[in-house]
C-alpha cells in the first residue's frame, strides 16, 4: 500500500497536503484541477482530476412560533 501522499489542490506544482485524507476549501464555485501522487516502496503514481465545485443556497426554515400563555 501507499506510504506517502502528495496533494496539489491548486494545480500549481506545490504540494498542499501530505495527509492521506485531507480536507480542502476552495475559495469560490468553479472548475478546479487537483492532483494526487502516491508512493510506496516500489513505485510512484499520479492521478489528476478536474472537478466542478458548485455552491447551493442555504435553505432557511421558519423559526418555530412561540406560544403565549
Amino acid at each position: 500500500g501507499p506510504t506517502t501522499w502528495a496533494w496539489d489542490f491548486e494545480n500549481d506544482g506545490v504540494v498542499d497536503s501530505t495527509q492521506q485524507n485531507p480536507g480542502h476549501l476552495y475559495p469560490a464555485a468553479g472548475v478546479y484541477t487537483c492532483s494526487l501522487t502516491v508512493t510506496d516502496a516500489i513505485s510512484m503514481d499520479t492521478e489528476t482530476k478536474t472537478i466542478g465545485i458548485s455552491v447551493l443556497p442555504i435553505q432557511r426554515t421558519a423559526a418555530p412560533s412561540r406560544r403565549r400563555r
